[in-house]
């Protein structure tokens, strides 16, 4: 029975004349025939392809043989050759490394060796490598190790480094190995402007030294560190320096560094997706714009007592994003908007469980700060769920549950919003406002009409006229004018008094926008008071 692969081969290339079929040997220069009865019996003559590799090719007139390659080399499309294709060596774009590090069998047998001799596309067999000095990445090197946990690269009391230079940047690529310091003596990692780069999937294993850094980034913009361990460092990532701009920290794991991740003067930089166990804190923005903080798991931080959270700002931190994080029983603070001049930070979202003290703090100088819809779960009854000190925050749509769904600790509701005062004077702090009768909807007046329809807040700023002016919607003030003349006892409801600026009791009928958290009876304008800012209720 003819062979059924012969078979299949002559069905494909039978012709539909009669005339015998030649076959041309390429390496013999020899002409053979067979018939068409023949192929159809599939008794075709292959003795000509002799040797292992040979192959059956086809020129334009007949079938051909071509005989194997030497070793290393490729087959290669050439027209130029009778069946259009050759057997040819490798040309420049198709060697995927330059240099193989490997313990025995390969080119190198230590990276540092590596790129000493000028190799920048680099593989690593898995093994253990001890390097002898430092290593001075280039631009350009990419390496790539077998496996994360295979490749062991022992940096000793050295450090691997690129120092680029503003205008001579360099990008490096390195996947798949562990870079391991085995002595407390130096960073493990010195990269400056290294813009473009990507490190991926490489294992950090520092020492336990709290001031020492474990991937030492600084004034390097466009980087992605992705889908890396950081373990037993001062700092798992310290990011530092001019024009840390658009950078990328995703998917990593880190696991007791002292610190998870300090930048420090960086702008629009993401930091999503990651783990973080233990240590002193997990995020501590420094002097940073524009950075968003999103979907990560934080848990075990220990903190410092009364200090900083395990997701910490600070020195001018400003329109930052602080969103859909996990924060599991940290032993301190979950959350601290901790400097002054700290701004226009937002919250939300957020996931804080367990906390060993309040979970959120916003720090006295810090401002337009916002923390919104965010669930907090146990937190101890000697402390607070938002515990706010600054100006001007917004603290709206929280929830807080104690044990076993039980009423978790208060979260007071506060909104400040910026109008623009258009009652043709000054309007002082605590003054009562209410909105201007005009198209526009961010202008507000004051009004001397008891019990305003219009009334809106109370001032938290003081303001000349036509200029912007902060005035409290809604939470707790301190600094209402009152008029004593109806006396106010603690829970009365307040609205507007025939004095402009001015609240008092109010009367059945009357618009009111305070309850009064002091008492004053005085029968002057003079009084200053606690009171809680409601949504505007008629009595």
């Amino acid at each position: 029975m003819p062979d059924k692969k012969i078979t299949q081969l002559t069905e494909l290339i039978t012709a539909l004349s009669d005339d015998p079929l030649a076959i041309v040997d390429l390496v013999a220069g020899e002409t053979k025939k067979i018939t068409k009865d023949n192929l159809l019996k599939g008794k075709i003559d292959i003795t000509f392809l002799t040797t292992k590799g040979d192959l059956l090719t086809r020129t334009a007139a007949a079938l051909a043989r071509l005989g194997v390659g030497a070793d290393d080399q490729v087959l290669t499309a050439d027209s130029a050759q009778a069946a259009g294709i050759k057997w040819a060596a490798p040309v420049a774009g198709q060697t995927l490394y330059e240099a193989i590090v490997a313990p025995a069998g390969g080119d190198y047998t230590t990276l540092g060796a590596a790129i000493t001799a000028g190799k920048k596309r680099i593989f690593i067999r898995n093994g253990t490598y001890a390097e002898a000095g430092n290593i001075n990445l280039p631009d350009g090197v990419v390496i790539v190790g077998e496996s994360r946990e295979g490749v062991i690269i022992n940096i000793g009391a050295f450090v691997l480094q690129c120092l680029g230079t503003g205008g001579n940047e360099r990008k490096i690529e390195l996947y798949n190995f562990t870079l391991n310091k085995d002595t407390n003596v130096g960073d493990l990692t010195d990269f400056n402007f290294i813009d473009g780069s990507v490190i991926q999937n490489v294992h950090f294993d520092g020492h336990t030294s709290a001031s020492l850094y474990c991937l030492d980034i600084a004034s390097s913009e466009r980087v992605v560190v992705r889908g890396c361990y950081f373990e037993k460092h001062g700092y798992g990532i310290f990011w530092a320096g001019i024009e840390c701009w658009y950078n990328l920290i995703t998917g990593n794991y880190f696991a007791n560094n002292r610190i998870g991740v300090r930048l420090e003067g960086a702008d629009f930089t993401l930091v999503a997706n990651n783990v973080f166990k233990g240590g002193y804190f997990a995020i501590d923005l420094n002097a940073c714009d524009h950075i968003q903080i999103i979907g990560n798991y934080l848990y075990d931080q220990v903190g410092g007592a009364g200090g900083p959270g395990a997701i910490n700002t600070e020195n001018s931190t400003r329109y930052c994003l602080i969103a859909g994080n996990y924060i599991y029983s940290p032993a301190e603070k979950a959350i601290t908007i901790r400097a002054s001049l700290d701004k226009a930070n937002a919250i939300i979202g957020n996931h804080i469980w367990d906390p060993g003290h309040d979970a959120i703090e916003i720090a006295t100088g810090s401002d337009e700060n916002s923390v919104l819809s965010n669930y907090f779960y146990n937190v101890n009854t000697s402390y607070e769920a938002v515990d706010d000190n600054g100006d001007w925050t917004t603290i709206r749509g929280n929830v807080s549950i104690g044990p076993g769904g039980t009423d978790g600790v208060y979260v007071e509701e506060k909104n400040i919003v910026m109008y623009k005062n258009v009652s043709g004077g000054a309007i002082a702090a605590g003054n009562v406002v209410i909105r201007a009768t005009s198209a526009a909807l961010n202008e507000i007046t004051t009004t001397a009409v008891q019990g305003d329809d219009k009334v809106l807040g109370v001032a938290e700023t003081a303001a000349g006229n036509n200029f912007p002016i902060a005035v409290k919607v809604l939470g707790k003030t301190t600094l209402l004018k009152v008029n004593g003349t109806a006396a106010i006892a603690i829970g009365d409801f307040l609205g507007t008094y025939t004095v402009a600026g001015i609240a008092m009791k109010a009367a059945a009928g009357d618009m009111a926008i305070a309850i009064a958290l002091e008492a004053y009876a005085v029968a002057d304008s003079n009084g200053v008071i606690d009171a809680l800012i409601i949504e505007p209720r008629k009595i």
